[in-house]
């Protein structure tokens, strides 16, 4: 899980949107509209908001970084928050409260494996070429004239195909196109 520093008092809060925190917002706030929707504008009820969301996204950082083996910290109060939270540090606490949403929906993938395509790999066995995926694209947008579309979605052995009568129409005896 990813969260957010948000220093604050000498502290520094992590802020972390889960699905417990994301759970508790609704059951707080319903789920009508964006989790952010809440804490938009300059009243008394967005500051009330800010400082519930904080407090809530506080502990579940908190929780995850105990889970994740760092030293216990302390959980802030909502009352904390709403004692101490100055004027000027409510934009900032949106700004962290934002980002803690946007990385809490932001999908975690684990770093990529190199794709296979397997049609191009048995096109390559079948030819004997390095045909690579841009030279895919090459031939069909460059020397076929088709759109990037009707490629991707033409077979290998399609291409291969289209490419060799488009050689005879040419007279091209050459087997490098393009």
């Amino acid at each position: 899980m990813r969260t957010v520093e948000f220093p604050f008092q000498g502290n520094v809060y992590y802020l972390c949107l889960n699905g417990a925190a994301l759970f508790e917002i609704y059951e707080h706030f319903g789920t009508k509209g964006s989790v952010l929707d809440h804490i938009g504008g300059n009243g008394k009820k967005p500051f009330l908001a800010v400082c519930w969301m904080l407090s809530k996204l506080a502990e579940q950082g908190e929780l995850v970084r105990r889970f994740q083996g760092y030293d216990h910290g302390t959980f802030p109060t909502e009352q904390m928050f709403r004692t101490m939270l100055a004027p000027l540090d409510v934009p900032r606490a949106k700004h962290a409260i934002s980002e803690a949403y946007r990385l809490g929906f932001q999908q975690e993938e684990a770093p990529e494996k190199k794709r296979v395509d397997l049609g191009l790999l048995e096109l390559q066995k079948k030819n004997g070429t390095g045909l690579t995926r841009a030279r895919y694209l090459h031939l069909g947008t460059q020397f076929l004239g088709l759109s990037a579309r009707e490629v991707l979605l033409m077979t290998p052995g399609l291409l291969s195909d289209l490419v060799c009568l488009e050689r005879q129409r040419r007279g091209i005896k050459s087997e490098e196109v393009g």
